[in-house]
C-alpha cells in the first residue's frame, strides 16, 4: 500500500483557513485524489495537503485566491504530527513574567492563572491594583537586568 505524503502550500498570513476551505471546494469540483487538507495554528502562511504527488495539488492552487505557491519537497509524517500538537508551556500561578507586547510592555507582572490561551497577571509596578488578562504570546520568562 502506498503511503500519501504531505506537502507545504504557501499562502498569505491570515488566509489560511479561507485557502483551505477553498482547495477543498476545487478538490470535490475535480475529483482530485487530495486526502486531507490541514491548518496548523503555529504555522502562518501555510497549510498542509495530503496527496500522492505534488501534480494533484500544483493546478487547483491556479484556481485558488491567495495561495503563493507550493513548497516541492515533501513532509514527513513526523514532521506533520510535530506541528500539529505542539508542547504546551503552562505558566505557573506566582511565577514572574515579562509584558513584551501591548500597553504594559516592558513590565513585570506575576501569573494568576493560566487557561492556555490567556493568561492573568498582577502588574506590581503599575499604579492600578488588580488583574488584568493578557494573551499568552505577549509574555516571556522574567530575566534579570543585566547589572
Amino acid at each position: 500500500m502506498k503511503r500519501h505524503r504531505f506537502f507545504l502550500v504557501k499562502t498569505r498570513d491570515y488566509y489560511e483557513t479561507k485557502v483551505a476551505l477553498a482547495l477543498a471546494q476545487e478538490v470535490r469540483t475535480y475529483k482530485v485524489p487530495v486526502y486531507s487538507i490541514l491548518v496548523p495554528g503555529n504555522l502562518k502562511g501555510f497549510i498542509i495537503v495530503e496527496a500522492n504527488s505534488h501534480h494533484d495539488i500544483t493546478p487547483l492552487l491556479r484556481e485558488v485566491k491567495h495561495t503563493r505557491g507550493l513548497m516541492r519537497r515533501n513532509i514527513s509524517h513526523e514532521e506533520v504530527f510535530k506541528m500539529l500538537d505542539p508542547p504546551r508551556r503552562l505558566f505557573i500561578a506566582g511565577q514572574r513574567v515579562d509584558v513584551r507586547n501591548g500597553p504594559f510592555k516592558g513590565m513585570e507582572a506575576y501569573i494568576v492563572t493560566d487557561d492556555g490561551k490567556k493568561v492573568t497577571v498582577q502588574l506590581p509596578e503599575w499604579e492600578h491594583p488588580g488583574e488584568i488578562t493578557i494573551n499568552r504570546g505577549d509574555l516571556g520568562i522574567w530575566r534579570p537586568p543585566n547589572k
